[in-house]
C-alpha cells in the first residue's frame, strides 16, 4: 500500500507544479492555488509516506518535517478564492499575518530540523513501533496536544470564510462578465471548497483514528483506504483544472468587444463599450497586439493559418486565444479567420483587382483554400455570394452601403 500511496501523493505533486505555472503571469490568483495543491500534496505524501509507510529513511526525511505545511491550506485556499472573486491578487501586510501558525509550528520543530540524520532515524523508528506519543513528545516543542485542537479549528474557520465569501457574492449583479464564465466560476468554486472540505473531514478522520486506536498496526490495519482516499481527491482536482482550464480564468473584468456587423468598412475598427469606471481591464493587451498584428502582418492570408500559428506569432497559449474569441468576441476562431478573408475579398473588388483576376483568384488570394469553403463565407459575412457582391459594386459602390 505505501508504494500506491507514494506514486498517488507524487503524481499530485507533479500536476500542483503543472498548475502553478500553467497560467503564470495570466492570472496571479492561480498562483494561490497550485500552492494550495502543493502542500496539500506534500502534506499528504508526508503523512502517507513518512509518518505512516514502511520506510525508515522516508520517515527520517519527510515524516515530522511536513506537518507544519497543513497549515498553510487553509490561508492559501483563501486567498485564492478572495481574490478570483475580487480579481486582485494584491495582499496586503496584514495578509502575512495568515501564515503566522505555520511558522510557529517551524519553530517548534526547529530543533528536529537542525539536529542529527541519527536522530531523525531514531524518531522515525519510534514512529515505526507501537507507541503513539513519544515521537510527538520529542520531536515539536508545542505539546501534540494542543496541534490536535489547532489544526482542524483553524482550517474549520478558513473553510467557513470561504463558504460565506461565494454564498453571499453578488453573481446576478455582474453584467460585464460573459455568463458562461461567470457560472463555470461559481460552480467551480463550490466544487473546489466541496472537495477541500471533504479532503479536509477525510484527513481529520485520519488524525482522530491515530488517537483512538491504541497500537499502530491496528490503525495501519484500519486507515488505508482513507489514506488512498486524501490522495485521490488532490489528483481528481487538479485533473479537473487541467481539463477545464478556463476555470482559472476567474472573473476577469474586460472591456466588452463587441462584434462588427457584416456591412462594417473595417474589422479592426470595431466598437467597444466603455464599462463602469472603476472595473480593471485585463485583456486589452491582448486585443491590441491581435489587431496591430492583423492590420501589419495579414496572417490571414496564409492558406494554413490557423489558431496554433496564431498563437506562436504573438506568444499566448492557444487556450487563451480560444478562452479570447469564444467568451468575449463570442465567435470561434474559423469565424474570426473567414470575417478578415471576406472583408480583404470586398477591398480587392473595391481596388480593381477583380479586372485582373477570378473571383475564385481573389478567394485564393485571401487565403481560402476551396471555392466552396469561400463562397459559404463570403456569403455568411456580406448575405450575398462573391459575383452578387461584384455586380452591385460595378453597378455603384453606394449600393453597398
Amino acid at each position: 500500500m505505501s508504494d500506491l500511496l507514494g506514486y498517488i501523493s507524487l503524481t499530485g505533486l507533479f500536476l500542483s507544479l503543472v498548475v502553478f505555472f500553467y497560467n503564470r503571469g495570466y492570472i496571479g490568483s492561480n498562483r494561490f492555488l497550485g500552492s494550495f495543491f502543493f502542500f496539500a500534496c506534500l502534506y499528504t505524501f508526508g503523512l502517507c509516506i513518512g509518518m505512516y509507510g514502511d520506510s525508515l529513511k522516508l520517515t527520517a526525511l519527510f515524516g515530522p518535517t511536513t506537518i507544519p505545511f497543513f497549515y498553510l491550506l487553509g490561508p492559501f485556499s483563501y486567498l485564492y478564492v478572495r481574490s478570483v472573486l475580487r480579481d486582485s491578487a494584491k495582499i496586503s501586510r496584514s495578509d502575512y499575518l495568515h501564515f503566522l501558525l505555520f511558522f510557529i509550528q517551524v519553530g517548534g520543530l526547529l530543533p528536529f530540523y537542525l539536529s542529527s540524520w541519527e536522530h531523525k532515524l531514531e524518531i522515525a523508528r519510534i514512529i515505526h513501533s507501537e507507541n503513539w506519543t513519544l515521537p510527538f513528545l520529542s520531536v515539536n516543542v508545542i505539546p501534540a496536544k494542543i496541534n490536535y485542537v489547532i489544526r482542524p479549528l483553524q482550517m474549520s474557520i478558513y473553510l467557513i470564510i470561504q463558504w460565506y465569501l461565494v454564498l453571499k457574492y453578488n453573481w446576478k449583479d455582474r453584467p460585464w462578465i460573459p455568463s458562461a464564465q461567470l457560472k463555470t466560476t461559481r460552480r467551480w468554486l463550490v466544487i473546489f471548497l466541496g472537495v477541500t472540505t471533504l479532503w479536509f473531514i477525510n484527513t481529520i478522520n485520519i488524525v482522530i483514528d491515530h488517537i483512538r486506536y491504541s497500537t499502530r498496526s491496528v490503525f495501519l490495519q484500519h486507515i488505508g483506504p482513507a489514506l488512498i482516499l486524501a490522495g485521490i481527491i488532490l489528483i481528481i482536482l487538479i485533473i479537473c483544472l487541467l481539463l477545464y482550464p478556463q476555470v482559472l480564468y476567474g472573473l476577469p473584468r474586460v472591456i466588452a468587444v463587441t462584434v462588427p456587423e457584416p456591412n462594417q468598412k473595417d474589422l479592426t475598427e470595431r466598437p467597444i463599450k466603455e464599462p463602469p469606471q472603476d472595473l480593471v481591464t485585463k485583456l486589452p493587451e491582448l486585443n491590441a497586439r491581435l489587431e496591430s498584428l492583423v492590420k501589419k502582418n495579414k496572417p490571414f492570408l496564409d492558406p494554413d493559418f490557423s489558431i496554433n500559428s496564431l498563437s506562436a506569432e504573438l506568444k499566448v497559449p492557444v487556450h487563451h486565444l480560444r478562452y479570447y474569441f469564444g467568451q468575449y468576441l463570442d465567435i470561434s476562431f474559423t469565424t474570426y479567420k473567414n470575417r478578415l478573408r471576406a472583408e480583404f475579398v470586398k477591398k480587392l473588388i473595391q481596388a480593381g483587382e477583380s479586372d485582373k483576376h477570378s473571383v475564385e483568384g481573389l478567394g485564393h488570394m485571401a487565403g481560402f483554400s476551396s471555392k466552396s469553403t469561400f463562397f459559404s463565407a463570403f456569403k455568411a459575412e456580406t448575405g450575398m455570394s462573391p459575383l452578387e457582391y461584384l455586380r452591385t459594386f460595378r453597378q455603384g459602390p453606394d449600393m453597398l452601403s
